[in-house]
């Protein structure tokens, strides 16, 4: 009897302690997602604005020559 009553202790402790480990997977798995559904809109929102972006067109650039004064 005594050996049963100690194994079913271990067994309560063993229960409570996976109910802390589940507890604390859940929660660094949320934390997880989270990061990451944070930065893939980071990414996608900065291509975005990258392709929204104006691209300067080159103009060209009429030469005048002038004469040099010396004074």
């Amino acid at each position: 009897m005594v050996i049963l009553r100690q194994s079913q202790e271990r067994f309560l402790k063993w229960s409570e302690m996976e109910g802390l480990w589940n507890l604390a997977m859940l929660i660094c798995a949320s934390v997880g997602s989270l990061a990451f559904g944070i930065l893939a809109a980071y990414g996608i929102l900065r291509m975005g604005f990258a392709l929204m972006r104006s691209q300067a067109d080159p103009v060209p650039v009429k030469v005048q020559p002038e004469a040099v004064r010396l004074q």
